[in-house]
């Protein structure tokens, strides 16, 4: 426990952990050691320090807390919750900042818009937030620019930025009605532009299964980690989802 983290905002994170751990919304772990996610109060005692400034660690539980609430929010069946990387991600830009707490909560602000963008009730609703937080996401979009991008992290504001420009042009073209690749969908109709179904039970064998290989593009449930854009992560998870035998369920929108 952070000493310095007091009563009132370790309340507030053992409230939002409380409510997350409701209802149908599981807290799974893409660790290869166990099941379950840290909670937030679990991630903020391993990343804040007791010299944090007290506006600082108010910044970063509220954007914590906002995270998780939109994650839950725009992917109601999100089935893996390693949120220790992308927090410790922005908690060490904003301390490298001139105003640490301003830009600890534009940092968690920005991801927070970007959930909105791609999730429900918006026009792309793509089903899970695990894209993100895993890396792939990063990783298609420095491929798409490596001399430019790959000096980039997958949680750096640029990227965020970049993320959520390219949603709102996603979401006109659903609006438009007439692409074919981003098709509209019914309210109920998750978007799979993927060549491997998205099922509850077929995304948590497949991405188990690349955790336990170390298949993954980064790994959101340690607060350190190097990910690695140049290696071929879309191939393996093809090919992975082709050795599970999880045929195709998509419904419409590609990469």
């Amino acid at each position: 426990m952070v000493p310095a983290l007091d009563d009132v905002l370790r309340e507030r994170l053992v409230a939002a952990d409380r409510r997350f751990g409701q209802g149908t919304v599981a807290w799974g772990s893409l660790a290869p050691a166990r099941a379950r996610a840290h909670t937030l109060e679990e991630i903020a005692d391993a990343v804040l320090m007791p010299e944090d400034d007290p506006a600082l660690m108010t910044a970063f539980v509220g954007g914590l807390t906002d995270f998780a609430e939109a994650i839950r929010t725009a992917f109601p069946g999100n089935l893996f919750w390693d949120l220790d990387l992308p927090a410790a991600s922005w908690l060490a830009l904003a301390r490298g900042g001139e105003r640490p707490a301003a830009r600890c909560a534009e940092l968690f602000g920005l991801a927070v818009e970007l959930q909105r963008v791609f999730g429900h009730p918006g026009p792309l609703h793509f089903r899970y937030a695990h894209d993100f937080n895993y890396g792939y996401d990063w990783v298609k979009w420095v491929g798409r620019a490596p001399l430019e991008r790959a000096a980039m992290g997958p949680f750096d504001p640029m990227f965020l930025r970049a993320m959520s420009a390219r949603g709102r042009e996603l979401a006109v073209l659903v609006a438009r009605g007439d692409d074919r690749d981003y098709p509209p969908l019914p309210d109920d109709v998750a978007r799979n532009p993927f060549p491997f179904s998205r099922e509850p039970e077929c995304e948590w064998a497949l991405h188990r299964e690349l955790a336990r290989l170390d298949q993954l593009p980064l790994r959101a449930w340690r607060t350190n980690d190097s990910p690695r854009w140049d290696r071929p992560w879309a191939a393996w998870r093809e090919a992975a989802a082709a050795r599970l035998g999880i045929g195709s369920a998509a419904a419409g929108g590609r990469p």
